[in-house]
């Protein structure tokens, strides 16, 4: 019988972590590589510009590597951002400060210097220069451990604002001894974005151009976790089942998803011919009004 866990199997979601990571071991590898050295206490080289199609698994794939990630030394902090809580320089730092009260509390000689109370800080923040600031609250908090700041949806993002991320983060990493490592993540309206931003050399980051998984993979996406659960899947079902699902990471969870319930609800162990077609119409409901939202 299968495991009474298939109902939790697989959980398409906005940025939910699949069962299994197909295909990302390169993108893992080079995440890694930096993160090893950030635990090290040493810069990263570059930023990490990550884009793609949405379905592609971009924030799944980035939630995976923070969550799994490999470090020699220090953790890093990793700090998850989006646009909505990025319209200003100020936003940006008073998110950052105003999240553990003894870093705030660093910055009492700065607001001193400002004549700003640092009870102040939170509300007034706009009297202050904002880039050079921002930059100095980064530091500082690269100077207690290690930091990785992800912005997801990083097409979304005033150019203004995308320029002011990209140049703290190279004036910041000049620093060798400045752990700091900057992700922009979004669809591939983030390079027009990042070209008309006010930044130089952007593209000599680490440039991750996400596309599809190769069927190989698509079809371990689906096959293993299913065998994790105790369900048998031949793989030309797993191979038949990644092509409708054109090798999207997003359509894989869902038809995953499907095949699951539909197990579960049958009690049987195997997925067949049979399953597949069972599930069919939900599966293609699903991934059209996914594809209906996103055109509208």
């Amino acid at each position: 019988m299968p495991d009474t866990s298939l109902l939790n199997l697989f959980h398409p979601g906005t940025g939910r972590i699949p069962p299994y990571l197909a295909g990302r071991d390169v993108e893992k590898a080079r995440f890694d590589a930096v993160v090893r050295n950030l635990s090290n206490g040493v810069a990263a080289d570059g930023d990490m510009i990550v884009y793609g199609p949405r379905g592609n698994g971009k924030t799944a794939m980035l939630r995976h590597f923070t969550d799994n990630c490999v470090c020699d030394g220090i953790r890093p902090s990793f700090l998850w951002m989006t646009p909505k809580n990025m319209r200003s320089l100020e936003d940006m730092t008073r998110r950052m400060a105003n999240q553990d009260k003894s870093f705030l509390d660093r910055f009492s000689p700065i607001a001193a210097s400002l004549d700003l109370g640092i009870a102040r800080f939170s509300t007034e923040v706009t009297v202050f220069q904002r880039s050079s600031f921002f930059q100095e609250i980064l530091e500082n908090r690269c100077s207690r451990t290690p930091v990785v700041l992800i912005v997801d949806e990083a097409h979304n993002l005033d150019p203004g604002i995308a320029g002011d991320l990209l140049n703290a983060s190279q004036e910041i990493r000049a620093n060798p001894d400045t752990p700091f490592f900057l992700v922009l993540a979004g669809t591939p309206g983030l390079v027009p974005l990042l070209q008309e931003a006010d930044a130089s050399f952007w593209e000599r980051g680490d440039i991750v151009e996400l596309g599809r998984l190769s069927p190989e993979d698509a079809a371990d996406a689906l096959a293993l976790p299913l065998a994790d659960a105790g369900v048998s899947i031949d793989r030309e079902i797993a191979a038949e089942v990644a092509g409708r699902a054109h090798c999207y990471p997003y359509f894989i969870q869902v038809w995953g998803d499907e095949i699951a319930s539909c197990l579960h609800d049958s009690k049987e162990s195997v997925v067949s011919a049979d399953t597949v077609a069972k599930v069919e119409n939900k599966v293609n409901k699903r991934i059209s009004t996914i594809l209906q939202c996103a055109a509208g």
